[in-house]
């Protein structure tokens, strides 16, 4: 299935910004500052001059209304990459009723950002794994022991 919405725990719309064809659109409120650099009126460079900008206002849906519609609750890798949202999507995701096994997170936010989404999986029983570019990687304590029970 592909669902064409914007995903967050916030339930009023949502002012969305976007070039047309680029990676740099997301949430006003949670757009990370280089990306919003993009739209402001002095950016005067030819590539970004050439490039359709507009403010579209969404409606949000949570992940989990996307998992239970699809009636999915089991997922081996989540990756998650929403130009400063993460957190937003992280916490529309009832973890009581999924299991994702490892979530790779492009960690563009500012660093109380940053922190909260770390602390929200440390809570949610993930452990820090590595870093892989931008990305951060978290498995799900649980996870080694399921594929231990697996080889056997």
């Amino acid at each position: 299935k592909l669902f064409m919405c914007l995903v967050s725990d916030i339930t009023d719309p949502c002012d969305y910004q976007c070039i047309s064809g680029e990676s740099v659109s997301g949430v006003i409120s949670t757009l990370p500052q280089e990306h919003t650099n993009f739209f402001s009126e002095d950016n005067e460079h030819i590539y970004w001059t050439k490039r359709e900008k507009k403010v579209v206002t969404l409606q949000p849906r949570t992940m989990q209304s996307i998992l239970d519609e699809s009636n999915i609750h089991s997922i081996d890798l989540f990756s998650l990459d929403v130009e400063g949202h993460e957190l937003n999507v992280l916490k529309s995701i009832d973890f009581s009723k999924n299991t994702i096994n490892v979530i790779l997170i492009e960690m563009l936010n500012n660093n109380s950002e940053l922190e909260q989404i770390r602390n929200l999986l440390k809570e949610q029983n993930y452990r820090f794994y590595d870093v892989v570019g931008r990305n951060e990687v978290y498995i799900l304590n649980t996870f080694n022991e399921i594929m231990k029970h697996e080889q056997v």
